[in-house]
């Protein structure tokens, strides 16, 4: 798995079947799976990395990053929810003084 030339940089995936693939082309989408004998795209795999100490593989963590449009809808959802969660905290204010 390691690789010695120091010019290439090797990447790994995980496909859903759990079959390891590698990849040097950071351009390309589309990884080929010889034991499934078909495209995957790199989207639907699980990046791997290497340690530098153990040479072993292990998962990625990936990020995902919303759009302006995307911020603004939770921003807006939130709010919502907030102004629906004030009146209920207030009745119960008023209940426990009537009581």
């Amino acid at each position: 798995m390691y690789n010695n030339n120091s010019n290439e940089i090797m990447t790994w995936f995980k496909d859903s079947n759990r079959h390891i693939l590698e990849s040097k082309n950071k351009i390309h989408r589309l990884l080929y799976c010889p034991l499934c004998q078909k495209l995957i795209s790199k989207a639907d795999c699980q990046k791997l990395r290497q340690s530098s100490k153990t040479r072993n593989l292990y998962p990625v963590k990936r990020y995902y990053y919303y759009s302006k449009t995307q911020l603004a809808e939770r921003g807006e959802e939130k709010e919502r929810k907030r102004l629906l969660a004030v009146p209920k905290f207030k009745l119960s204010k008023i209940v426990e003084r009537v009581e």
